[in-house]
């Protein structure tokens, strides 16, 4: 399977010219799956579609399912985490953090929307980002990866959500590791 993806994706690059950067992100799967994938069965790319018939299925919503039955079976507890997309970090840039301008709020809403599905709870680093933009300056230093005051606030509104929210895992000696 993992190389009939390959084989598929190559292909897709190539006649699609799809970023590198998303060939293998589960995020533009589902997107891919939601709204892409009617164009593409449309168009003649000499693609033998049965042979691919994996990438035309959500892989997604059962995975958030199994990690859902993981969670109970395994005694876990599970809180899945939405990053904006960091191509807000520059004032200039084409995105904003800011609400009226930020265009990925579909995204961030059918990852909810799938989680809750699951039963998986959410948080959306969104309004928090945002918050820390205004107070901060940027936070990322390109595209996918934070700077420090990115990584700063980041850490210390997850670490204050997981503590208030009965998230943090105890250590053997029964302590809680931020504590």
């Amino acid at each position: 399977t993992a190389l009939l993806r390959l084989e598929y994706y190559e292909d897709y690059k190539r006649n699609y010219m799809m970023n590198d950067l998303l060939e293998w992100s589960a995020l533009y799967r589902v997107l891919f799956l939601n709204f892409f994938q009617e164009d593409l069965d449309d168009l003649d790319v000499g693609l033998d579609a049965a042979r691919y018939q994996i990438l035309y299925r959500d892989t997604v919503q059962p995975s958030l399912l199994e990690l859902k039955r993981l969670s109970i079976e395994d005694k876990f507890k599970v809180l899945l985490v939405i990053f904006p997309n960091h191509t807000a970090h520059h004032p200039d840039g084409p995105f904003s953090y800011a609400e009226e301008l930020y265009p990925f709020m579909d995204a961030h809403r059918q990852i909810e929307e799938r989680a809750r599905n699951a039963g998986l709870p959410t948080v959306d680093l969104l309004p928090v980002m945002r918050e820390c933009r205004r107070e901060l300056g940027p936070l990322a230093v390109d595209i996918l990866h934070l700077n420090p005051a990115g990584h700063a606030c980041v850490s210390d509104f997850l670490a204050d959500y997981l503590m208030a929210h009965d998230l943090v895992p105890e250590s053997r000696a029964g302590r809680a590791f931020f504590q």
